[in-house]
């Protein structure tokens, strides 16, 4: 595993947690694992580690994941008749 799924492993183990965890021992180790992950995507990215926590701190909730596709339409001559973007977001 490269460090950058271990980072998104870790991460997104810790905020799913925080979302379900009542227990405030359980959340401050959340809180610590979220922290510990965010500075090393800082360190790995070059930019300040508020920076990368408030970036992933925009997602609430369960973390899942995201789904997208992008489609065109071309003619014969291979010009585009039709370009969409879908994101799953909604």
């Amino acid at each position: 595993m490269d460090i950058t799924a271990f980072l998104e492993e870790v991460q997104t183990v810790a905020r799913n947690s925080l979302n379900y965890s009542q227990n405030v021992h359980d959340r401050e180790r959340c809180k610590r694992l979220l922290s510990l992950s965010c500075g090393q995507y800082a360190d790995l990215l070059e930019r300040p580690s508020a920076e990368v926590k408030a970036k992933l701190s925009q997602e609430l909730g369960h973390i899942t994941p995201k789904l997208g596709g992008d489609a065109a339409v071309f003619d014969e001559q291979g010009h585009i008749l039709l370009m969409d973007r879908v994101d799953g977001s909604g």
